[in-house]
């Protein structure tokens, strides 16, 4: 592992040329504090009551909240427009989910077009790097690149589009290896610039910072953040539904490799022969039915301060050096979901939990810490070499606006999208088709579930005070309907 060395960052003294635009950099710097109030509002602040009136309340009141506290320039940034779509998938309104997911996720293109075309331009971050975080533009992160499509292809399964959801498919894995290659590349150039600058990379440097957080067994032990095995097991679900055996087979693959040990994963990929072979008999009378339980909240991202020493070099030689306060993201972790039932009838099916969101977050956070740490190295020289010649040049007045505004504007970035579930689990088992009173995990819902058709897929959300279950997606027909539950 990389080290940080913290005195490697010399500030050197300023001429006289540079003590003027020093002087005018100041005042750019009130400007940019005055004109990004938007950009450095907490998005925890905004979502947290949504959240509560979701848990709490109802996802209509949820919805009405977040829509009453946005402008409607606000209501068509990237994320806002993540939180919008998840809102309406739960409160079953699939095409205003699936419209405004899809301009959200013509943003994500936009992305991967220039991640793909012009890399450089997604790694020069100047706001960043000398202001706060959150200038930074939002471009997801890439768990909620990849997760995306897979909400899109959850509508259009509930709008019985089977054949979109095989494009939604296919785009998730081009989009994959997008971010594969771009990550790596980006790897690579922020190692580059941190030599450059004699400055070594690793969070176990920063003094406070909760390292075991993103060093944890559960999240060192996933390939990356892009990828889960829910994504790739429905892919393999949908072509098998649509009787392409030799595209279903490497999606449940895909899934056993991304979550080893599982057996619903496992059983998907070993039954898979002998599952087709029935469901196109003549012999068929019960549906291959998938449930998927999502349950728990999305993980937060909270601040972490650290002070970075940051040594200056005076006209005469002399080293001072200014104590520069930087904010860090982390994710706490979050109780590891548990094996679960869902009861239809006199029939018990287990569920199993195959992605745990928070671990994804926090392997989003351990894959990005060194585009981090190399931002926030930036940051504290020139915030550390901001208070010393304001105070140098300036005065006492302008030396103390200066730390006012670095403290003001140090802000770790937050944004994240809070609506997804904490964790989603899968079981899967034959029904005859027919009616069937609901109870998931023991609670009686009070709702009654209708199977029909060769294959079905049963969305479930448990959130704290509520059960919602959303719209049975159906293909294929029977050749027998007369069974009974």
């Amino acid at each position: 592992m990389q080290q940080l060395t913290r005195t490697s960052f010399l500030v050197k003294p300023l001429t006289a040329k540079q003590s003027y635009f020093c002087k005018l950099a100041f005042l750019l710097l009130a400007m940019a504090l005055l004109c990004g109030c938007t950009q450095l509002r907490s998005h925890n602040d905004l979502m947290s009551p949504v959240i509560s009136a979701r848990n709490n309340h109802s996802t209509h009141a949820a919805l009405k909240y977040l829509q009453s506290a946005l402008s409607s320039a606000e209501q068509s940034e990237l994320l806002y427009e993540l939180e919008l779509g998840e809102l309406l998938r739960e409160s079953q309104q699939y095409e205003a989910s699936t419209q405004i997911w899809m301009e959200a996720d013509e943003q994500i293109r936009a992305w991967e077009q220039t991640a793909m075309w012009s890399p450089r331009k997604l790694w020069a971050y100047l706001g960043a790097s000398t202001v706060s975080e959150r200038f930074k533009p939002y471009e997801g992160q890439d768990y909620e690149k990849t997760w995306l499509l897979t909400r899109i292809a959850l509508n259009h399964l509930a709008m019985d589009d089977w054949e979109s959801v095989r494009v939604d498919i296919k785009r998730m894995h081009e989009r994959e290896e997008v971010i594969a290659n771009f990550r790596a590349a980006e790897l690579a150039a922020v190692r580059h610039e941190a030599q450059k600058n004699g400055w070594d990379l690793t969070d176990e440097e920063l003094g406070g910072y909760p390292v075991d957080y993103v060093h944890a067994p559960e999240v060192l032990a996933l390939h990356n953040s892009y990828q889960n095995a829910f994504s790739h097991y429905l892919a393999g679900f949908v072509y098998e539904a649509l009787n392409e055996p030799s595209l279903a087979a490497p999606g449940y693959r895909k899934a056993i490799e991304l979550r080893p040990d599982s057996p619903v994963l496992e059983e998907g990929l070993r039954g898979l022969e002998a599952r087709l072979k029935l469901a196109h008999s003549t012999q068929a009378q019960e549906t291959d039915v998938l449930f998927i339980v999502e349950s728990g909240d999305a993980p937060v991202r909270v601040p972490v301060e650290v002070t970075i020493p940051v040594p200056i070099e005076d006209s005469d030689g002399y080293i001072h050096t200014i104590l520069v306060p930087i904010a860090f993201p982390t994710v706490r972790p979050a109780a590891v979901p548990e094996a679960g039932t869902v009861r239809l009838g006199r029939h018990l099916f287990m569920t199993s939990p195959v992605v745990d969101l928070n671990a994804m977050a926090r392997r989003a956070l351990y894959d990005e810490m060194p585009g981090l740490l190399f931002r926030g190295m930036t940051r504290a020289a020139s915030k550390g070499a901001l208070q010393y010649y304001a105070h140098e040049y300036g005065g006492e007045l302008l030396g103390l606006f200066s730390a006012v505004f670095s403290v003001a504007t140090e802000k770790a970035d937050d944004r994240i999208w809070r609506t997804l579930p904490g964790a989603v689990a899968i079981g899967r088992g034959y029904l005859a088709p027919g009616q069937y009173p609901l109870i998931v995990n023991g609670t009686h819902t009070g709702q009654t579930i209708d199977i029909q058709g060769r294959y079905a897929v049963v969305p479930i959300r448990i959130n704290r005070r509520q059960v919602l279950v959303g719209k049975v997606a159906t293909y294929g027909h029977l050749p027998s309907s007369d069974a009974t539950p």
